[in-house]
């Protein structure tokens, strides 16, 4: 009983309880203020990565511009032994999806990635019909409302092809010069959420 009494007991007892009400709830306090610090960083870090996959993005659909502008004057004299880039849309695609979250610009992106994988194929058949030798010596027999034609089969899928890619060219750069709007509304967002002002 006299222990109950000691005053040295009650000295550690209140430094400890002390201690533990005022030491948890800081403990608590400092381990949010680590977590809110880590979120942050993550953020920047991911926001950061987003931007240099947009830059890339926005320079291959630039590039791509360019070439469908070229294949529409092209396409019209000579054959075209060139293609559109697929390469870094496909390469960003896994990523793309992870790092970028804006849903208007993922279903821009992928539109337009179907639009040009579809332009590609075209292009690669042009390319393919160019050289293929037995394709000019055939001739095929159309009946026409004016009468029976022969027509030289080289002739008539080159042309037709070269129709059907400059019908696509059109739309597949109205979406991409869609998808360099949205490219940079969004890259606007994430410049203001790093503070970056370049």
């Amino acid at each position: 009983m006299s222990d109950f009494f000691n005053m040295s007991f009650w000295q550690q007892f209140l430094i400890t309880f002390f201690g533990v009400i005022v030491g948890i709830p800081f403990a608590l306090w400092l381990n949010r203020r680590q977590e809110e610090r880590e979120q942050a960083t993550e953020m920047k870090t991911g926001a950061a990565r987003a931007r240099h996959v947009l830059q890339a993005l926005r320079q291959t659909v630039q590039k791509n511009v360019g070439l469908m502008n070229q294949m529409t004057t092209d396409l019209n004299t000579t054959a075209i032994f060139y293609n559109v880039d697929l390469a870094v849309l496909q390469v960003f695609e896994p990523e793309q999806a992870i790092l970028i979250k804006d849903v208007p610009l993922s279903e821009k992106l992928a539109h337009l990635r179907f639009e040009l994988s579809h332009l590609h194929r075209k292009v690669e058949l042009q390319l393919q019909i160019e050289f293929d030798g037995s394709l000019r010596a055939l001739h095929l027999n159309f009946n026409t409302p004016q009468g029976a034609q022969n027509v030289n089969a080289y002739a008539k899928m080159r042309h037709d092809l070269v129709r059907a890619i400059l019908a696509h060219i059109q739309p597949t750069l109205q979406a991409a010069n869609e998808l360099l709007k949205e490219i940079d509304r969004v890259d606007g967002c994430l410049k203001a959420q790093l503070g970056d002002g370049t």
